[in-house]
C-alpha cells in the first residue's frame, strides 16, 4: 500500500562536516505560499527582523538534526534553537533545502 512520504533527510555536509544531516517534514502548499510570503511582505520592516523571524520560521519546520556549535557540542533541537546561535552559511542551507524542497513541489503539482 502507499504510504505518504513526510519527512525527508537532508545532507548538510557543506555546513556542518561529513555525515550530518537535517531531517525536514514534507510542506504543504499552503506552507510553501507562506514561505514565501515572509520572504516577500516585509518591505516595511528592518531587515534584521526579518532574517529572524524568517530563521524562526525555518527551523520550526525542521524535525531534527545532528549539528553541533564550535566546541563539538550537539545543538538543541531545532525547535528549541535561537536563530541568531547559527552561522549564516548554516541558516542559508536550512532556507535553501527548504527553498528547494518547496519548488519540487510546486513542479509536481503542475
Amino acid at each position: 500500500m502507499p504510504k505518504r512520504k513526510n519527512v525527508i533527510r537532508v545532507d548538510s555536509t557543506e555546513v556542518q562536516g561529513k555525515g550530518s544531516y537535517i531531517t525536514m517534514r514534507v510542506l504543504k502548499v499552503a506552507e510553501v505560499r507562506d514561505l514565501f510570503r515572509v520572504e516577500t511582505a516585509n518591505e516595511d520592516r528592518p531587515p534584521e527582523e526579518v532574517y529572524i523571524e524568517a530563521g524562526r520560521t525555518f527551523l520550526d519546520r525542521l524535525e531534527a538534526w545532528n549539528w553541533v556549535d564550535d566546541d563539538g557540542e550537539a545543538l538543541p533541537p531545532p525547535t528549541e534553537m535561537d536563530p541568531e546561535e547559527l552561522t549564516s552559511l548554516e541558516l542559508a542551507f536550512i532556507g535553501q533545502s527548504l527553498a528547494n524542497m518547496g519548488r519540487e513541489q510546486e513542479q509536481q503539482g503542475k
